[in-house]
């Protein structure tokens, strides 16, 4: 096999030593490239990788120092070695410079062929390995850079599927909610369509109901976005009707399944079809209401875009639809059962209260209770002023207005209150009633029930007492310990202080026997100053429990905060995180900033005991336990197995030599998992890690 020269650079403008050189340095072995200046270098073909570059250096000319500083500071020969040919030899100094400039060695006249051979051949060798070297480490660098790319690629897809499965289980909530919430169908139904058009994406929304009367679809209520105008379709939905099959509505409804339509201008069966193209409108969607034994109506959505079908939109909704039907049928029960007064006396007799009528015209109040033969008896109470003369003075503005305002239509009769007793107490009284009108809108009857409650509001009482001595306490035990906390630093701040300047010898030379004395010292103080923080954290855990503030909460995201804030420990160590997600790990509803706090802590020391190595962040849906499990597992310096049982416990004792004690005391994540109703769990082996396993229910409650 052919072996190729190796290209060397002379920049000298002494003609004798370019062919001394050339003499020298002869092919096969080198290929010498002339240069009479810095100039002519930098002009030579640039697709030439020189091995090392021989610089001429002067005692008459000093310029060559700075002409090597340029020449490394130009790319292309920032890693070629520099070897100066000198006509003079170099002081301390001046040695120093050539290595500061860039050169890695000097030759000094007169220059013998066969050392000159040796210098070059070593320093194209040493060259020859570190491009290698640095060839290596950048293709390796590359690799990194295209997974990592990867990673990032992959992570992005993943919050990206994240996000929409939060907003469409956001916008089942809301839903859920709002029918959980609603009286009737005409107080939920606008807010069904703006959630599905605001969260999905969709400008206009229309829903229809079917009637047994008149078996067609008709128009109950239209949505679309204040920024968008659609008067003239808005106008033709709410005075159409459908039949089954005919149109979107009528597809849905007689083929009992959604239907979507990318661009309605294209579809064969869509009579609105002319409106619809003036105003814009193309893509369509809609899907059945559903009640128990048949369809009830239809909800259907548009867009100004042409949109393809969307499968898992059009399968998450199909529960929405279910929902809907379940409310309007108990609607339509509730209604029945209104208009006929059996709810309220079924309500009564449940809750042991008492029903009472108003007959408005008559202006007459009675009581009602059933029989004991069935029906019921009445027991009068005379006018609604001999009513409100029994009510306790202090309530008697708030139920003369709470009458009225029912009356007037504004709103219900729903309070509590207190009436005069013949004995003389005043027992409390929770109040509710409806109004039933006649055809031209006049109230004609009140309807309602009375429960006495008077033992609840008296514990009601006793709690408020309770919390506020409770609070009070809570208050003085917190601000007795920042006092003691204080206290306690001051003097020990001093030790700490006087301990450094002794070991600094600021009072005199000192022995190592001594100086093992004061590192114990200052190591002592400064595991009181924890013990201080630990009892005031603990403080502020007790005085903070019972207030949990819920929320909504998408735990990745919640714990890429955690990892974010704790990036400055993890880059200062040779410390990798890794995370096993879950593709569809369920939201929950608990106090983010306390979860938070736990994972901040369980990482932190994570990071802190694990000289090198990975840590790892695992999510587990767990449904049959109603929750989550978020692990995190180390390969640090692990804990040993006496000293586990009493991790948790309050002023755990901790000996900073001791690879099973060396930890924070873990009493305060303890704290905040049992208030938000969780579990820990922790297993370690000494010298392999340890693992945190944190459960969260979904749902927090009271």
């Amino acid at each position: 096999m052919e072996t190729q020269s190796i290209p060397v650079l002379l920049i000298d403008d002494r003609l004798e030593n370019r062919l001394l050189l050339e003499e020298i340095l002869q092919p096969p072995d080198y290929r010498l490239i002339n240069a009479r200046s810095e100039k002519e270098a930098f002009a030579s073909p640039a697709a030439e990788e020189i091995a090392v570059i021989l610089l001429a250096l002067r005692s008459s000319d000093p310029a060559g120092f700075e002409t090597a500083r340029r020449i490394k500071q130009n790319e292309r020969f920032r890693r070629t070695p520099i070897l100066f040919l000198s006509d003079f030899s170099l002081d301390p100094e001046q040695i120093l410079k050539a290595y500061s400039v860039g050169a890695v060695d000097t030759l000094i006249a007169p220059f013998h062929p066969e050392r000159v051979k040796a210098k070059v051949s070593a320093i194209v060798d040493l060259s020859v390995q570190g491009r290698e070297r640095w060839r290596e480490e950048k293709a390796r660098a590359d690799a990194l850079e295209i997974d990592r790319t990867r990673l990032y690629q992959k992570a992005g897809e993943e919050i990206a599927k994240r996000k929409e499965i939060e907003k469409r289980w956001r916008a089942q909530q809301v839903i859920t909610r709002a029918l959980a919430d609603a009286g009737d169908l005409n107080e939920v139904t606008p807010v069904i369509l703006q959630t599905v058009c605001e969260n999905f994406g969709w400008e206009m929304g229309v829903f229809w109901l079917t009637y047994r009367e008149a078996p067609r679809l008709q128009c109950v209520a239209t949505w679309h976005l204040p920024s968008v105008q659609m008067v003239e379709f808005k106008e033709l939905c709410q005075k159409k009707t459908f039949s089954r099959n005919e149109g979107l509505p009528g597809r849905i409804w007689g083929g009992e399944k959604a239907a979507w339509i990318p661009d309605v201008i294209g579809d064969s069966n869509f009579p609105r079809k002319p409106v619809a193209a003036k105003e814009g409108l193309h893509a369509a969607f809609g899907f059945p209401i559903r009640g128990e034994e048949e369809v009830l109506g239809v909800l259907e959505f548009f867009s100004h875009e042409v949109r393809e079908p969307d499968q898992a939109l059009l399968e998450f909704i199909a529960d929405i639809g279910s929902q809907i039907g379940r409310f309007i049928e108990r609607s339509w029960a509730t209604e029945a059962l209104r208009d006929s007064g059996t709810q309220l006396r079924l309500a009564a007799e449940a809750a042991r209260a008492k029903l009472w009528v108003w007959d408005i015209p008559e202006d007459h109040i009675y009581f009602m209770s059933p029989s004991p033969s069935g029906g019921s008896v009445s027991e009068s109470l005379g006018s609604v002023i001999t009513f409100l003369n029994r009510v306790h003075h202090e309530d008697y503005p708030a139920v003369r207005d709470a009458l009225g305002a029912a009356m007037a239509g504004e709103k219900a009769f729903d309070l509590q209150f207190r009436l005069n007793a013949p004995d003389g107490s005043t027992p409390w009284y929770f109040g509710r009633a409806h109004v039933l009108r006649n055809a031209a809108g006049g109230p004609v009857r009140m309807i309602g029930v009375n429960m006495e409650i008077t033992e609840q509001k008296r514990l009601e009482e006793k709690l408020k007492k309770k919390t506020a001595e409770a609070e009070e306490s809570s208050r003085l035990q917190s601000q007795f310990i920042a006092k003691l906390s204080h206290k306690w630093r001051t003097p020990i701040s001093g030790i700490l202080g006087y301990g450094h300047l002794l070991l600094e010898g600021k009072g005199g030379e000192i022995d190592p026997k001594q100086k093992i004395l004061i590192e114990n010292v200052i190591r002592n103080a400064n595991d009181l100053i924890d013990l201080i923080k630990d009892v005031l954290g603990l403080a502020k855990i007790e005085a903070g429990k019972g207030s949990v503030h819920r929320e909504l909460i998408h735990l990745p995201s919640l714990l890429g905060e955690v990892v974010e804030e704790i990036k400055p420990l993890i880059d200062r160590k040779p410390v990798e995180i890794y995370w096993h997600t879950v593709p569809e790990l369920a939201l929950i509803e608990s106090d983010a900033d306390k979860i938070k706090r736990i994972f901040t802590h369980l990482l932190s020391n994570a990071v802190q005991y694990t000289p090198r190595g990975i840590i790892r962040i695992i999510e587990k849906n767990v449904p049959e336990k109603n929750g989550v499990e978020i692990s995190v597992r180390d390969t640090g310096i692990g804990i040993r197995p006496d000293a586990l049982p009493t991790l948790f416990d309050p002023f755990h004792p901790v000996d900073a030599g001791d690879a099973g004690n060396a930890r924070p005391r873990l009493s305060a994540v303890k704290d905040l998992v049992d208030l938000l109703q969780g579990e820990i769990r922790v297993e370690s082996k000494v010298g392999k890690g340890s693992t945190f396993r944190v459960f969260l229910p979904y749902t927090w409650s009271r």
